[in-house]
């Protein structure tokens, strides 16, 4: 059986934290590839001790040789867990496609492909892990027998053993729903790479842009527009499954209203233009559910659109005299408050596909009236905008979560 080479001090962290108590430890053990790869080795050590800096484990990396046999490497993988008492041992395979994570702790086994990620990215799905693990979290084992302080899995040298169990008792189950046996390796049913890849447990920069469809005013059924967002991503908790804290700000980029109406005054037609410039601070929750890739949003905006006014006079509306502009007052700025609930699916680290629905309640409702008088003194009111009090909206688009890996 080949074991772990040896470690190298330079990557071994004090078994003691600052604090005088000892900290769970975290052993890293990387196969040796093609001939060349020690700075690919270095730079993986270097990330995952990056990744690791604010979590409270201590962490040691050791380089070993290729083992072709899984017993065998999870043979050695909890030997050293169980010699050095560790809270999690990761062997890092190093295979033609790219890396093949197995995080061995207790009571099992965890496998990730990684075909063709970067050493960074690695790092951060074992800091997800990690992170999981020193938060007590289960991470969805499947089978990996220990008895006697030694390791043997289901099948291997050593005979059986008796398998693991979970938190309260529950016994690590298979996909068909029935606990594993001894012949049959469990499936790796932890969270989705992708979520970790995206989000792990660190504070993120979200940007959005989108597509933006509402019913504004009852003069147009549908009004087509765009949103910008900008925003600010908190985990609750150190592990990404306990969703997090949400905050930002958008702005809607909407297409001014325009409209011409015949007046019975010598003005004849007048042409009416109505710009608008939403704009809205939210505060929200981030739901996850990692085997899907999927994050659900639910927030409230609350902002204010403002609305220059124009009016002209004349045949054409065209109000390149200025005689003919009309006085329609200030701009009017209404208030409003929008529940929505969102839906986004991460296609590739860092990119979302999101849609998403709301309900904008405007409550202060203002007359958009112009009111002229004819040369034999008859007055006439003209309401050339009718806003809604309430407005559904809806959104399609993409996100992109920003941080420092």
């Amino acid at each position: 059986m080949a074991g772990p080479a040896e470690t190298d001090p330079a990557e071994t962290d004090p078994a003691v934290g600052e604090d005088g108590e000892a900290r769970p430890l975290v052993v890293l053990l990387i196969e040796t590839g093609a001939e060349g790869a020690l700075d690919e080795h270095q730079a993986l050590r270097r990330a995952v001790r990056t990744e690791l800096n604010d979590v409270a484990v201590d962490f040691d990396a050791q380089i070993v040789a290729p083992v072709a046999s899984l017993d065998q490497r999870l043979a050695s993988a909890e030997s050293v867990r169980t010699e050095r008492g560790a809270l999690l041992v990761v062997w890092v395979e190093a295979g033609a496609d790219g890396r093949v994570l197995d995080f061995v702790a207790e009571p099992g086994l965890v496998r990730r492909p990684l075909p063709g990620a970067s050493a960074e990215a690695a790092a951060v799905v074992i800091r997800y892990f990690v992170a999981d693990l020193a938060a007590g979290r289960a991470l969805g084992f499947g089978v990996a027998a220990v008895e006697g302080g030694a390791s043997t899995r289901a099948g291997s040298e050593g005979g059986e053993a008796p398998e693991p169990e979970r938190r309260g008792g529950e016994r690590p189950a298979s996909d068909s729903g029935e606990p594993s046996s001894p012949d049959t390796p469990g499936e790796d049913t932890g969270d989705s790479p992708e979520l970790a890849l995206l989000l792990g447990d660190r504070d993120r920069v979200a940007l959005g842009a989108g597509y933006l469809g509402q019913t504004w005013v009852y003069e147009r059924p549908w009004e087509h527009g765009a949103e910008l967002t900008l925003g600010w991503r908190h985990p609750l908790a150190a592990a990404s499954s306990a969703g997090a804290l949400r905050l930002g700000a958008s702005y809607q980029i909407a297409p001014a209203y325009q409209s011409e109406t015949p007046t019975q005054t010598s003005l004849g037609l007048v042409w009416f233009r109505v710009r608008r410039a939403p704009a809205a601070l939210y505060a929200g929750y981030q739901h996850e559910w990692p085997a899907l890739d999927l994050l659900v949003d639910a927030s409230v905006r609350v902002g204010v659109e403002v609305n220059p006014r124009e009016a002209f006079s004349g045949v054409d509306g065209s109000g390149t005299d200025s005689t003919g502009r009309l006085d329609l007052g200030r701009a009017r700025v209404t208030p409003f408050v929008e529940p929505r609930l969102g839906l986004s699916w991460v296609v590739s680290t860092p990119v979302a596909v999101f849609v998403a629905a709301g309900l904008r309640v405007m409550p202060l409702r203002h007359e958009h009236t112009l009111r002229l008088e004819s040369d034999e003194g008859v007055t006439e009111d003209i309401e050339y905008l009718r806003p809604r009090t309430v407005v559904p909206t809806v959104l399609v688009g993409l996100g992109v979560y920003l941080g420092a890996q």
